[in-house]
């Protein structure tokens, strides 16, 4: 990949992609554990994923998860940005304001 892309580019994938041999709880503890470590651009890169992954669950949530499960993964992801070194205000303004709508969706959706 670095041949392709360079090598910044090929840590910086590298610095994001989860181990795949590992379980799915392991993989998830792991996101937790780990923000603190990341670079800068991989902390935009991973709070960007998230504010995406949280729009998606509430405006498109897959039919394969209960409500429950959404509210999980709102939950887990909170856990991993507030594990984020400190980053780009703007950003982490544009999740929480994610989250809180992802929040009023759901519970509306529960109602």
């Amino acid at each position: 990949m670095s041949g392709l892309f360079g090598s910044e580019d090929a840590n910086l994938v590298a610095e994001l992609t989860d181990d795949r041999s590992l379980l799915e709880a392991e993989r998830k503890r792991r996101q937790i554990e780990r923000p603190p470590k990341k670079s800068h651009a991989a902390v935009l890169i991973k709070l960007g994923n998230k504010i995406s992954n949280l729009a998606a669950v509430a405006g498109s949530t897959p039919s394969s998860w209960d409500l429950d499960r959404c509210l999980a993964y709102l939950d887990w992801a909170e856990t991993i940005v507030e594990n984020l070194p400190p980053c780009h205000p703007a950003a982490l303004a544009e999740f929480r304001t994610t989250l809180a709508r992802s929040h009023n969706v759901l519970s509306d959706r529960a109602k």
